[in-house]
């Protein structure tokens, strides 16, 4: 069944990379992940990372088409290895931490952090559609269009959607057996882990992200370079890329998963 499931895992890996979804790095990158998904928590985990990645690649590439690309941001649609390991990094820790422990606190933990990516990668893509300008989070103050920190309502509930729609995958599917029998209460406590990580994403993108000008034509990016020259550092710190900031997300969402599972004693 494990071998089954890896070749599973480098088939889709491959076929996301012809479809322009992943990156070659990427596809090493999803495999690793994948990998450590299905030993540790088996074709449930597999199809719960399964759903965030269709799910957000898929929104990803249909707005694609009906909004304007956005230069302030360091990339684009295609996954690289450090995104793949931003977004499913915690998921696969969790995973094997399962594996090695057997405590199912560890399964409610990667639910959180995928239900954290997905709300993160649902809030980031639906809410450019956003009529009105986005605001800093905890501020009122604009924000550019794609800037990290920046939020606008239609993402909120675009991000509470995203998490909810992990949630009801593996509640509907009943993924892993003993999940069934729990109260309704934890899974709404585990919609809020999922919001709450890509809500923490936001307040390190705008506290800890860095931030660049370009010395040429002005412009603010998230890239060290522009127009072929190295950017002035203008905001945050140099380390903390996006990738980062997805990192403290799903974290956020691990952690608050956890704890979902130990306060319901599962």
């Amino acid at each position: 069944m494990t071998i089954l499931l890896l070749l599973c895992v480098v088939i889709l890996a491959l076929t996301a990379w012809k479809k322009d979804a992943l990156t070659e790095r990427g596809v090493i990158a999803s495999v690793v992940v994948g990998a450590f998904i299905s030993i540790g928590a088996s074709l449930a985990g597999l199809l719960l990372l399964g759903a965030f990645f269709i799910s957000s690649s898929i929104i990803g590439r249909v707005l694609k088409n009906v909004i304007a690309d956005n230069s302030i941001e360091d990339k684009g649609e295609t996954r690289d290895e450090k995104q793949v390991l931003a977004n499913g990094g915690m998921a696969a820790l969790a995973s094997l931490a399962f594996l090695i422990t057997g405590e199912n606190l560890w399964l409610t933990g990667l639910i959180g952090s995928l239900a954290a990516a997905n709300s993160d990668t649902w809030a980031s893509s639906i809410g450019k559609m956003s009529p009105s300008p986005p605001t800093l989070v905890l501020s009122r103050r604009l924000a550019l269009p794609g800037q990290s920190g920046g939020t606008t309502l239609l993402g909120h509930i675009a991000g509470l959607l995203g998490s909810t729609f992990i949630i009801l995958f593996a509640f509907s599917v009943n993924l892993f057996n003993f999940l069934g029998e729990m109260p309704l209460l934890m899974w709404l406590i585990l919609i809020v882990a999922g919001y709450a990580g890509q809500y923490s994403d936001a307040l390190a993108g705008r506290f800890l992200q860095s931030l660049y000008k370009c010395p040429h034509c002005g412009a603010i990016t998230e890239k060290t370079t522009h127009c072929l020259i190295e950017a002035d550092l203008v905001k945050g710190f140099p380390r903390v890329t996006n990738d980062v900031v997805n990192v403290v997300g799903t974290f956020t969402g691990l952690v608050i998963g956890m704890l979902t599972g130990y306060l319901f004693n599962i």
